[in-house]
């Protein structure tokens, strides 16, 4: 047995179905529906909870009677309660009715309770709530934090670790490659100028010596032997 919403029927035997639908809960704070907000909680004292109960019946029997219930049935789509009618449970969903639905006439029949209305055999209560209130009282594990990007890898200077050649696009690599060839090109040049000028200080160094070596020192030998 599949139980898919309310059936009513009108007067003139046209029938139609209003289906069980969930309803979002808004809260108000206006002091205006303070007044009502017994009458808030005592609707809300049955939501979150569908209970369905088993009944032992009698054979049913055709009945000639089309005498129905009238129900004057709402349509909701949400549920405007006060605030403190929640009185902090974490809800945020309940059961309304939705657009009604024509559907076909059944035929009437009547039963009677075997053990009494107050006595079934079997209830199934079923909880439910919204996925975040789920998460608020623990049940569900909570959406864990994003974790903070990590920070950029250094630029490698070559000092910190291998540098990856290969990982340069042809720009970079002839950009480096430039580089390269003008140090080495300034290495090898400024090392030919200290060659040059050390040379060149032999040089002066070695003349200097010969120079004191082949100096001339004139000795009077004459004398003046007048004395």
């Amino acid at each position: 047995m599949e139980v898919k919403g309310v059936k009513n029927e009108l007067d003139n035997r046209q029938a139609f179905m209003m289906p069980f639908k969930f309803g979002e809960i808004i809260t108000s704070t206006d002091d205006s529906k303070l007044a009502s907000s017994k009458e808030d909680a005592t609707r809300l004292s049955a939501v979150g909870e569908i209970m369905v109960k088993v009944y032992r019946k009698s054979q049913e029997r055709p009945s000639a009677s089309r005498n129905r219930l009238r129900m004057n049935l709402a349509v909701d789509k949400s549920m405007l309660v006060h605030e403190k009618a929640l009185k902090g449970r974490a809800m945020s969903h309940g059961t309304v009715l939705g657009a009604p639905q024509p559907i076909i006439a059944s035929r009437h029949f009547r039963t009677s309770f075997l053990d009494g209305k107050d006595y079934p055999i079997a209830i199934f209560q079923f909880k439910y709530r919204s996925k975040e209130s789920l998460k608020s009282l623990l049940i569900l594990e909570r959406t864990p934090e994003p974790s903070p990007s990590p920070p950029p890898a250094p630029v490698s200077n070559g000092a910190s670790g291998p540098f990856d050649f290969e990982s340069l696009d042809a720009t970079q690599k002839a950009k480096l490659q430039e580089f390269l060839g003008n140090l080495m090109g300034n290495g090898a040049q400024s090392k030919g100028e200290r060659k040059i000028k050390r040379e060149r200080e032999e040089t002066d160094s070695k003349t200097n010596k010969r120079s004191k070596r082949g100096k001339r020192v004139e000795i009077d030998l004459t004398g003046d032997n007048s004395d």
